[in-house]
């Protein structure tokens, strides 16, 4: 995340590395509530819905997240908050249910 921050280093979007430090900072402050909730939320489903139903979504979901980034023009945009808040929360999600699938 923080390459992906930095590389608006040069097209002029931040300063320095220092930019990209604090607005991954704030983002993660942002994140930590709803990282809760979707962790809670992801635990249930694992325990109550085939991981057929859980596995290949939670792997598509990321998938479709991640190339929405090459869509991000300014990274200080609720858009571009809003992809690395549900960046993160999917992946614990296919970690989660992958997890979930092992353990059982």
């Amino acid at each position: 995340m923080m390459m992906w921050l930095t590389s608006f280093i040069e097209t002029g979007k931040l300063d320095s590395d220092k930019d990209a430090t604090a607005l991954f900072s704030h983002v993660t402050m942002i994140m930590v509530p709803f990282a809760v909730v979707c962790i809670m939320l992801s635990g249930w489903l694992a325990d109550n819905v085939p991981h057929k139903y859980l596995i290949p979504p939670a792997f598509a979901l990321r998938s479709l997240i991640t190339v929405l980034f090459r869509t991000v023009d300014d990274p200080n945009s609720v858009f571009a908050y809003a992809l690395i808040v549900m960046l993160v929360l999917s992946s614990g999600f296919m970690v989660i249910s992958i997890e979930s699938f092992f353990l059982k």
